[in-house]
């Protein structure tokens, strides 16, 4: 979505077009690093494997923090309330 995950950057850029020695006007785009991480976890390429690894590796420590964070809540409610 523009303005989110991404935005025209103006001018463009001149590129060849082919071998016929032609130049021809592209669209530049900046993107968000949460869209890099998107788009490069679509890719078939082996950087986009790394980045697919990295991410499901980020999503399991963030879940064993999150279920930690919860066992130690609960712990504490039960303590303070004499509950075992």
């Amino acid at each position: 979505m523009e303005g989110e995950d991404f935005t025209s950057v103006p001018g463009g850029t001149t590129v060849p077009n082919g071998g016929n020695g032609a130049l021809r006007q592209v669209d530049d785009y900046a993107v968000t690093l949460d869209m890099a991480k998107q788009l490069c976890m679509m890719s078939h390429t082996e950087l986009g494997k790394k980045v697919r690894l990295t991410e499901k590796q980020k999503e399991r420590r963030k879940q064993v923090l999150q279920n930690a964070l919860i066992s130690h809540r609960a712990s504490s409610r039960s303590k303070k309330t004499g509950i075992n």
